[in-house]
C-alpha cells in the first residue's frame, strides 16, 4: 500500500515502516492486524511504538 525509500541503515528502516503504517492509516483509513518483518524492526523503541504507542 506504500514504499518509502530509505538508506539501508536499521534505524533509517525502522523509522520509513513507521511513516509508511502512519500513510496507510491517513489515506486509506486502513490499520493492519498483523505485519510481517525482518529482525531490522525488532528494536526495542519499534516494538514500544507498535504496542503502546500505535
Amino acid at each position: 500500500m506504500d514504499v518509502d525509500a530509505s538508506r539501508s541503515n536499521k534505524t533509517a528502516e525502522a523509522y520509513a515502516m513507521r511513516k509508511m503504517l502512519d500513510r496507510t492509516e491517513d489515506c486509506f483509513g486502513l490499520k493492519p492486524e498483523w505485519i510481517a518483518a525482518d529482525t531490522a524492526y525488532g528494536s526495542s523503541d519499534t516494538l514500544v511504538w507498535l504496542a503502546l504507542k500505535r
